[in-house]
């Protein structure tokens, strides 16, 4: 490490010991510290200005002091180094008075006190130890904060985290939600609903309101004592829309088990201006499950099934993949059927690589090649009929997988695009299956007869209705705002919501329905499921924690992690896919046979290398695992894979907060 290097230009020479001593060359170019050679003794101090201070100062620290340097010069150096000393103890006493206090870093009451505190830009108490997600998105650890901070840094104590920090975080989060709350009366919400069991088997229901301007976790209702039956559900939602303000809420989105379905019916019974939809993205993968139930669709998923697992249970085959390929051909999504057609895809992508590899010379003179279930590999590969069952398969999906990109993905609102991209879907499904395609028209009686149908539910005041309906001759025929060159270029390239907020001005009461309906979600994939959250909260070393600081963490965590995918969304490119997850369960049905557990052979156990048995594959980011598990029970299937891959660095908040007596006020300030 080069000493005082970075000291090395002249200008930024402001200590006065270079005053004092000049720079030499000893050591040539591998030289590794700075050589300065004092003024008044010669002597040559190894280490910078720091040690030459020593020197000067007549410290007996680090360096011998020097013998000939005048007094007056002596007491220069003494008294700069005493002022730097006194500065440090300056900034640790002011750092440890705000901690003991809770107060804010860099508030606007406190500028001018500590530059150097304030120049940090710590704006809560949280953010002493955390960085800025707005200014470094890339390092989002402690540790990596606390190197930033430098010296002085003091860890908070169990008593910190759970008093006045918590606090201050819970404050800091509800402050973060209530900009978005402000926007819920411009757009109107959607409420989601989700019902799930965690691992130690609680039935959990989560609630979240979304709009386009983002989502929020509202809380987390565990039902294990009740009977999830219609009734029961409907008053649960019907509690929630009562406590947003019905005036708000748009539509509900719960799980589409049947008997949110009755409960969702119930509630449009009752309240006559909302609407109960199922989740778009659930229809869809029953869709898709479905299909997988066709001759030709089972044919050609068993088939695919057999060569990935055989490819990425034995490390050896799956290099020579690598090798052929340059890529993988197990592609993970967000739902465990896009995963089966995006995987199909991959494979006939690499279909002539596949079969290079199983006609080489490198496969054919291998263990592998000689054993059965190698032979049946590459006689699929190798069969034309496997890949004709796998192009049906594709051909016929491939439209549906795309509707599901669309109400998958969180960028921007789908209901505005929902019908026609399943109009389109059908069509394009007729086609690539040699039907007759049927031709579009510009005017369809079925979407005016539902446009006037939500106009009566959604406006309640009957003159607005009609206000609103004479405002529909301007935009069909396109007067006013919306004959600006600008209107007409720029729908495609803007949300409708941005659309109408920008050019419907002129039509008030038609602009505040169209962005009511266009802002609205499709489904319930922002209720993700954070079963982890719990798991990671509630545990044998934290299951002391009081109810309300158990629910305020979680509602801490949850919406930050809500905040932090809706900021990972806006940073999604156009070409970005976002079914495709950065990593798929090992326990994945890819990988893992159906049955039952099966003891590994020799030859197999021989094979798989230690990454392998880790479940991390040696290139390509693709988890795999080679041990023996059984496949996701049936009652799993169709179901979202959603909230597995977690971030660690909540633990470190949680860890210390769960140390407690549960008797004591959980929000005490210790006064």
């Amino acid at each position: 490490m080069v000493r005082g290097k970075e000291k090395s230009n002249a200008s930024l020479r402001r200590d006065p010991s270079w005053k004092y001593s000049v720079q030499v060359d000893i050591g040539g170019a591998e030289k590794t510290y700075v050589y300065l050679k004092c003024n008044f003794c010669d002597k040559v101090v190894k280490g910078g200005v720091t040690r030459m201070k020593e020197h000067l100062s007549g410290s007996h620290k680090n360096v011998a002091p020097c013998a000939n340097v005048p007094d007056k010069v002596k007491e220069e150096i003494c008294a700069y180094m005493k002022k730097s000393i006194t500065a440090k103890h300056l900034q640790q006493e002011q750092f440890d008075d705000r901690v003991e206090h809770g107060s804010y870093y860099g508030s606007e009451s406190g500028k001018g006190s500590s530059s150097t505190i304030h120049s940090r830009g710590a704006r809560g108490p949280m953010d002493q130890y955390m960085v800025n997600p707005g200014e470094d998105r890339g390092q989002t650890q402690m540790m990596p904060a606390a190197g930033l901070y430098g010296r002085g840094l003091k860890a908070p104590s169990m008593y910190e985290l759970r008093t006045w920090i918590l606090k201050e975080e819970l404050h800091n989060t509800e402050q973060s939600i209530e900009e978005i709350k402000r926007t819920w009366s411009e757009t109107g919400v959607t409420i989601m609903s989700d019902g799930w069991s965690d691992m130690k088997s609680r039935s959990l229901i989560n609630i979240l309101v979304n709009n386009p301007y983002g989502t929020v976790f509202l809380r987390s209702v565990e039902a294990s004592d009740e009977v999830k039956n219609a009734d029961f559900l409907f008053n649960l939602l019907d509690g929630v829309v009562e406590e947003i303000g019905e005036q708000l809420v748009v539509q509900v989105v719960p799980d589409n088990a049947s008997a949110y379905k009755a409960a969702g019916h119930m509630l449009m019974e009752k309240r006559k201006h909302l609407y109960w939809t199922p989740c778009a993205a659930h229809c869809i993968d029953l869709i898709l499950e479905q299909l997988g139930d066709l001759p030709q669709h089972k044919n050609a998923l068993s088939k695919a099934k057999k060569i990935t697992k055989f490819i990425y249970n034995h490390s050896w085959v799956l290099s020579l993949m690598r090798k052929f390929s340059k890529k993988e051909i197990i592609r993970p999504a967000t739902t465990r059927f896009a995963t089966s057609y995006l995987t199909l895809q991959s494979i006939l992508d690499v279909r002539q690589p596949l079969e290079a590899m199983f006609t080489s010379t490198q496969w054919l003179n291998s263990a592998w090649g000689k054993k059965p279930e190698g032979k049946e590999v590459r006689r699929h590969i190798l069969n034309d009929k496997f890949w004709a069952t796998v192009t049906y398969a594709i051909l016929s999906t491939r439209p549906l997988v795309q509707v599901l990109r669309l109400v998958d993905a969180e960028k921007k609102p789908a209901m505005g695009f929902i019908y026609n991209a399943m109009d389109e879907a059908k069509e394009l499904i007729a086609h690539n299956l040699g039907g007759e395609e049927a031709k579009r028209k510009s005017s369809n009686p079925e979407v005016k007869l539902g446009l006037y149908h939500c106009m009566e539910r959604l406006i309640p005041d009957l003159t607005v209705r009609e206000i609103a309906d004479l405002q529909l001759v301007l935009f069909r025929n396109r007067e006013g705002f919306f004959g600006l060159h600008a209107a007409k270029s720029t729908i495609a390239k803007r949300s409708p919501v941005e659309w109408w907020i920008q050019f419907g001005d002129s039509t008030p009461e038609l602009q505040s329905f169209a962005v009511r309906v266009l802002g609205l979600t499709c489904s319930s994939s922002g209720c993700e499921r954070n079963w982890s959250t719990y798991s990671q909260v509630q545990t044998k070393r934290r299951n002391r924690l009081s109810t309300l600081r158990m629910n305020s963490l979680v509602y801490i965590m949850h919406n930050k992690r809500l905040r932090d995918r809706r900021l990972r969304n806006k940073g999604l490119k156009d070409d970005e896919d976002p079914l495709v997850c950065e990593d798929v369960a090992s326990d994945n049905e890819w990988f893992i046979d159906d049955e039952t557990d099966l003891p590994l052979s020799d030859l197999q156990l021989e094979d798989l290398s230690v990454d392998v048995l880790r479940g991390e594959a040696d290139q390509g980011g693709v988890s795999t695992s080679a041990t023996p598990h059984t496949s996701t029970s049936s009652a799993a299937k169709g179901k979202r894979k959603m909230g597995i891959i977690e971030d660690d660095e909540d633990l470190n908040f949680i860890d210390t907060i769960g140390e407690e007596d549960s008797l004591e006020d959980p929000f005490s300030d210790g006064t």
